[in-house]
């Protein structure tokens, strides 16, 4: 999930939390006993992570507040504190328990965050209501007595509309990032670095023709593939691509300066380049796509995989290619541009980045090149399938 749907999915969480206590607004202690405000937080803190998770639990009440007089002031700062400590809390164990059962790992989450804001909103009202009217008695009663039908409502329905939405397709999860905002693809970065070292990109690769031919041969080009080139630089494998068989190319980069300087050097018109950010980029069913020289600088390998699935069509390929060994390319990278790359790790450890939407079919790292090949897994049919016994 990129940071312009977490904050969209955010702000509609908080905009319903806004909106859904005004639907209770006619039964008598409605908000009290069926909780509308608390659903909307608690799924914003396991869909889009507990920072988002946090940042719509303060600013429901808040904005509801001043808009609706719901909740009331004085029990405004209990409030916020309770659904701030919902999202947080909801979204981060959710993405720090992990056992095989799904449906208990959710149902774990949601529980504990539960527990832990009512938890939290009892002791901040037991602190602002010094005078004794608020006591262990009361709490309990408002928070678990009073309260039971929206206990309910929230523990059959937030587990079901999550799962709802992740069988759509509509939500997916990155649990290796607890905080939910793993975003290093730095674009600004790479586009100002790549533009300023475009210039001597070429005579710094140190790449003959016959040795592009030769990297190239490892690509496999069947005769009329259209091949996608990701992060194609100044151009370097293009015309070769084309040779071995590629029918068309398409190239994007992130650096203006080196796609001027491809354009200038590769006339072919079956060759077009595009100045584009890859995990922007929207143009789908490629045979092929081809990451020369430049993984690395795909920080985010998650997001970098799914992309990959995305613009390839069906028993599509892609193929990671280094023309040196990790070793070179670390050191090489532990220098200006550390900030902009990530560590090339061994390629049997590098795969799994792609056991979700590809079979690896062969990888190389022998000194000289490193290489992961990888074709695209088939859809699996919707629904349940019956097996059939022939005797």
């Amino acid at each position: 999930m990129n940071r312009t749907k977490q904050l969209v999915i955010t702000g509609l969480l908080i905009a319903v939390g806004i909106i859904l206590p005004l639907a209770f607004h006619g039964v008598p202690g409605g908000g009290k006993i069926f909780l509308p405000m608390h659903i909307p937080v608690l799924l914003c803190g396991l869909i889009a992570g507990p920072i988002c998770g946090v940042i719509c639990g303060v600013l429901t009440p808040v904005l509801s507040s001043v808009m609706t007089g719901m909740p009331a002031v004085a029990m405004l700062p209990g409030m916020v504190c309770e659904l701030a400590v919902y999202g947080l809390s909801a979204g981060l164990l959710f993405r720090l328990i992990k056992t095989r059962y799904s449906v208990f790992n959710i149902y774990a989450s949601l529980v504990s965050a539960m527990l832990l804001g009512r938890c939290v909103a009892g002791f901040v009202n037991g602190l602002i209501f010094l005078s004794g009217k608020y006591s262990v008695t009361a709490w309990v009663t408002a928070s678990f007595v009073a309260a039971w039908p929206g206990i309910i409502i929230q523990l059959v329905l937030i587990p079901s509309l999550v799962f709802a939405l992740l069988k759509a397709g509509l939500i997916e999860f990155d649990f290796r990032d607890v905080w939910g905002v793993r975003f290093s693809k730095a674009p600004g970065r790479n586009r100002k670095y790549f533009d300023g070292v475009a210039d001597t990109w070429d005579e710094n690769s140190n790449l003959t023709d016959e040795r592009v031919a030769e990297l190239i041969k490892r690509c496999k080009i069947k005769e009329g593939e259209s091949v996608l080139d990701i992060a194609c630089g100044t151009g370097i494998i293009d015309a070769e691509l084309i040779k071995q068989g590629a029918s068309d190319v398409t190239a994007i980069d992130i650096a203006d300066k080196m796609i001027d300087i491809a354009k200038s050097k590769n006339d072919n018109r079956n060759i077009k380049y595009y100045n584009q950010n890859f995990y922007s980029f929207l143009t789908r069913g490629f045979d092929k796509a081809v990451i020369f020289n430049s993984y690395p600088h795909f920080t985010d390998r998650y997001a970098f995989a799914k992309k990959l699935n995305k613009v390839l069509r069906t028993n599509g390929s892609f193929i990671i290619l280094h023309s040196e060994p990790p070793a070179v390319i670390n050191a090489r990278h532990r220098g200006k541009v550390f900030k902009l790359s990530k560590t090339l790790q061994p390629t049997n450890v590098e795969v799994h980045n792609f056991d979700k939407y590809f079979n690896i079919v062969e990888t190389v790292d022998d000194g000289e090149i490193y290489l992961i090949y990888g074709t695209k897994k088939a859809k699996k049919p919707h629904g349940f399938t019956r097996k059939i016994r022939v005797k």
